[in-house]
């Protein structure tokens, strides 16, 4: 899947260039100077992402030269995701026999045109995957459904629009009764929910279904719906991460069995919209540090023929989930400053590291 991923990641790279270079192809003349300097820059970018740079360069300067418009009009729909995948074969035919195999530059306008098209991902690609994951939904098939949003959300990463028009067989997905497709379709609408956007309006199930995964879910799933909330609602989720926020911490005292996922949720909240969990923030603190940090706590207690520090006991978990958050707390993802909680954060931390504990007069039974 790594390898996969540098290849879309070269992939989308080489379009966003080609793209611009095709954007300054048709600016005006005015300054030729400082246009001829930006070109050769989008051909500097591009170059560097072939195996030979300097020769990949020459041949973007002669490509630059051709004054043949049919050559530019079949790049531009190469680079456009809504060309399917029989129309971008035969517009890449037509484009190489336009320059005859004798042409020196047949050969890397080839590859050129291979690795900017839609002929590797696609729309289509995405609606087998969308089915094939169903089907093995059916079939009861973990492995294939994981591999099947593996691959999702490899391509919604990096590129997006191709999820466009596929609104209604995601949001059945989510909607299935299985966890995988839960985590997955999740982390896709987290990846690519903000050019899928104003298509999910008119569903207000979505946010309904990501706000359980939040309050219910696995870690990961709660992780997921948070960035897939702030993705898909309007003004990057503050409204909806408000009502969710508000429904996390009035759960803190009164439901134990999803502390996990609750921790994770504001702990993510916390990272994407700062001044929402400041609202309540000292709450939420008091509360891990006091009900979770504090071996005396029944909520921390750890059974006595069990080690704390030696197994993944609840209470080990717990722990390590209210640290985690309140790390997060401190770190946000926008406009990071030095965050006034950072210098508690610190003597906490340092405390468990001395003492194996919040407090030196709570020693861990790990140093009994």
């Amino acid at each position: 899947m790594k390898a996969l991923e540098q290849i879309l990641l070269q992939k989308q790279r080489l379009q966003q260039e080609m793209l611009k270079y095709m954007s300054l192809r048709q600016t005006s003349q005015e300054d030729a100077a400082d246009l001829q300097k930006r070109i050769l820059g989008c051909f500097r970018s591009m170059s560097r992402l072939f195996s030979d740079a300097v020769k990949a360069e020459e041949y973007l300067n002669m490509l630059h030269q051709l004054k043949d418009e049919n050559i530019w009009k079949m790049f531009t729909s190469l680079l456009d995701c809504a060309t399917t995948f029989n129309n971008a074969w035969s517009i890449r035919v037509d484009l190489l026999k336009s320059l005859g195999e004798k042409h020196e530059l047949y050969d890397f306008v080839s590859t050129l045109s291979m690795r900017c098209s839609y002929l590797l991902v696609n729309k289509e690609y995405v609606k087998e995957i969308l089915s094939a994951a169903s089907e093995q939904k059916s079939i009861g098939n973990t492995k294939h459904i994981s591999s099947c949003m593996d691959l999702l959300t490899a391509i919604s990463s990096f590129f997006p629009s191709l999820l466009s028009g596929f609104e209604e067989d995601i949001i059945e997905l989510l909607k299935e009764d299985n966890e995988v497709l839960k985590e997955g379709i999740a982390h896709v609408l987290s990846k690519a929910g903000g050019n899928i956007r104003e298509q999910l309006a008119s569903s207000s199930s979505v946010a309904l279904l990501l706000e359980r995964l939040c309050l219910e879910g696995t870690r990961k799933q709660a992780k997921y719906s948070v960035h897939a909330l702030a993705a898909i609602t309007k003004d990057d989720g503050l409204m909806a991460l408000s009502v969710l926020y508000k429904r996390l911490v009035d759960l803190l005292e009164e439901k134990k069995v999803h502390l996990p996922s609750i921790l994770q949720s504001l702990g993510c909240i916390a990272q994407i919209a700062m001044p929402i969990f400041e609202t309540r923030g000292e709450e939420i603190i008091s509360f891990i540090t006091k009900k979770i940090l504090d071996c005396s706590d029944d909520t921390a207690k750890v059974s006595a023929d069990k080690s704390e520090w030696g197994d993944s006991s609840h209470s080990c978990l717990l722990k390590i989930y209210g640290i985690k958050t309140l790390v997060k707390s401190c770190l946000p993802c926008k406009d990071a400053q030095v965050h006034p909680g950072i210098e508690k954060l610190m003597d906490i931390l340092k405390s468990i590291l001395t003492y194996g504990d919040i407090s030196p007069n709570m020693i861990s039974r790990y140093y009994e």
